[in-house]
C-alpha cells in the first residue's frame, strides 16, 4: 500500500464524523426552532353563519361522486389541499390521525386534476375521506390559497376558516379545533 492510501480510511472516517456532527447540530437547532415557533394560540377566521348554498361535486377514488350536503347532520371539517402544495403533504397524516382519534369527520378535498398524483402520494389508493374537487367546491368556499380548512356546523354551514398549514398533533391546535367543533354542534 502506498503512503497516500494509508491515510484514506482515516479521512473517510473523519468526513463521516463531521457529517454526523453537522446532522446532529441541524436536528438540535430545528427542535429548538420548532419549540420557539409552537403556536401560543390557535388562530382562525370566524365566518358569518348566514346559510350559503355550497354547490359542487366531489369525486371519490372509486369514481363515485358526492356532495358536502351528504355530510349534514353533524359538524364536519373540510380541508382543501393539493399534491403540489409543499405545506399540505406533511399535515395530511396528522389531520387523518386527529380525525380518527376525535371521531370528527374530515373531507380532504384535493384540487389536483386527477387521482394519479394523489395515488402516488399515498402509495396506492387514498383513504376514504379524500376526494377531488370536480364541481367548483373550492370556488364556492372562496379558497384562494392552500391549504385551507373549514369547519361546517351540523346544517352544513361554514362557521370557521383556518388559513394555512397546521400541526394537527399540537395540543394548542387540537384544543382550538375542538372548541370550534363544540360551537358548531
Amino acid at each position: 500500500m502506498t503512503s497516500k492510501l494509508r491515510g484514506a480510511p482515516l479521512v473517510v472516517i473523519g468526513i463521516a464524523f463531521l457529517q454526523l456532527c453537522a446532522y446532529l447540530t441541524y436536528r438540535f437547532v430545528e427542535r429548538e426552532r420548532s419549540a420557539r415557533n409552537a403556536p401560543a394560540e390557535f388562530s382562525y377566521e370566524t365566518l358569518d353563519r348566514a346559510p350559503r348554498e355550497l354547490t359542487g361535486s366531489l369525486e371519490r377514488s372509486d369514481g363515485t361522486t358526492t356532495t358536502l350536503a351528504g355530510y349534514a347532520g353533524a359538524p364536519l371539517v373540510v380541508h382543501f389541499w393539493a399534491t403540489w402544495c409543499g405545506p399540505c403533504r406533511p399535515e395530511l397524516p396528522k389531520l387523518l390521525a386527529w380525525s380518527k382519534e376525535s371521531g370528527i369527520p374530515v373531507v380532504l378535498v384535493s384540487v389536483d386534476q386527477d387521482f394519479r398524483p394523489v395515488r402516488h402520494l399515498f402509495d396506492g389508493e387514498p383513504p376514504a375521506p379524500v376526494a377531488l374537487d370536480r364541481g367548483g367546491v373550492a370556488r364556492a368556499f372562496g379558497v384562494s390559497s392552500l391549504p385551507d380548512t373549514f369547519v361546517l356546523d351540523a346544517r352544513g354551514i361554514p362557521t370557521a376558516r383556518i388559513h394555512g398549514a397546521r400541526d394537527w398533533s399540537n395540543d394548542v391546535v387540537r384544543r382550538g379545533i375542538a372548541e370550534l367543533i363544540a360551537t358548531a354542534r
